[in-house]
């Protein structure tokens, strides 16, 4: 269950994330499916990390960082509550007059 739990929530996030708007409806079910999927926090914090690192990667695939791809990096740090110290340097230091 775990394993399809985590696999359940980064789909979510996808969702959730995948127009660039976060509506309170999905804030509801991120919520909810925190509670749901029988995942700890540290397995929850490990995972949204890990969407972090892929939309990372989507941004700087072409090694370019454009103003939206900022926004959507912060907007994820801050729906997600990803902490400072564990959002990636280089992130940090491309996104810190935001």
């Amino acid at each position: 269950m775990r394993e399809d739990g985590k696999a359940k929530l980064m789909a979510l996030l996808h969702e959730i994330f995948d127009d660039g708007l976060v509506e309170v409806k999905e804030r509801e079910r991120l919520v909810s499916a925190r509670t749901e999927l029988g995942l700890d926090n540290e397995e929850i914090h490990a995972i949204f990390e890990g969407f972090l690192e892929e939309k990372w990667g989507e941004a700087m695939s072409d090694d370019v960082l454009t103003n939206e791809e900022r926004l959507v990096l912060k907007r994820v740090i801050q729906e997600l509550h990803i902490p400072d110290e564990r959002v990636p340097v280089q992130a940090r230091l491309a996104l810190r007059d935001l």
